[in-house]
């Protein structure tokens, strides 16, 4: 995340420093059908993944980013009244926040999505991609620097107007060792020279 650059006409209107808020905020009047969309698009690879690892009667789950909360009703009839089911946003709250950080100091976290492009144009050849996305367990050293990482722009967090609280509720639910985390994407892409 070290570019920085423009993002071309209109980025001061949708980066303008107007406090916490959710890009999808679901006050839009078309919200619930796009939330409808989400779970028609994602739900049955959801289901299916979840009874592959055998969720049953008595297990504790988490439904991060629950979206409309479909997959986290459905969870609660596979885990019963023995088990339970939490749907909560904390962790990608932290991460919304970080990424408002590293936007007011001028880094593009998108930026690499044209990184193929940019091979393209230095004139490289055979340029091919690949995206990383870690899983990381909660306690692990991947969480730990995560949070590390959030203790160290904390301040920061509150300078661009969002609540610190945020990032003490991530690091709390990252050094809960019995969750499960995926970090940012990483895409690592590269090409040669042409021969001469």
């Amino acid at each position: 995340m070290a570019h920085t650059g423009t993002a071309g006409p209109g980025h001061d209107e949708l980066h303008q420093d107007r406090g916490p808020s959710y890009v999808m905020p679901n006050s839009w009047e078309r919200a619930r059908q796009r939330l409808e969309l989400l779970e028609a698009s994602y739900d049955a690879a959801s289901f299916k993944r979840a009874s592959r690892l055998g969720v049953r009667e008595g297990w504790r789950c988490l439904d991060a980013g629950a979206g409309g909360g479909s997959f986290a009703r459905w969870l609660s009839t596979q885990v019963g009244p023995a088990g339970s089911v939490i749907a909560t946003g904390a962790y990608r709250e932290a991460w919304l926040a970080f990424i408002r950080v590293i936007r007011a100091a001028g880094t593009d976290p998108d930026w690499t999505r044209d990184l193929p492009l940019r091979l393209r144009r230095h004139g490289l050849v055979d340029i091919d991609a690949e995206l990383d996305v870690p899983l990381f367990r909660g306690g692990s050293d991947h969480a730990r620097f995560w949070s590390l990482t959030w203790q160290q722009v904390r301040d920061r967090v509150a300078a661009v107007g969002e609540p610190a609280h945020v990032i003490d509720q991530g690091q709390a639910e990252l050094s809960d060792e019995q969750r499960w985390f995926h970090g940012p994407a990483t895409m690592i892409a590269w090409g040669r020279r042409p021969s001469s």
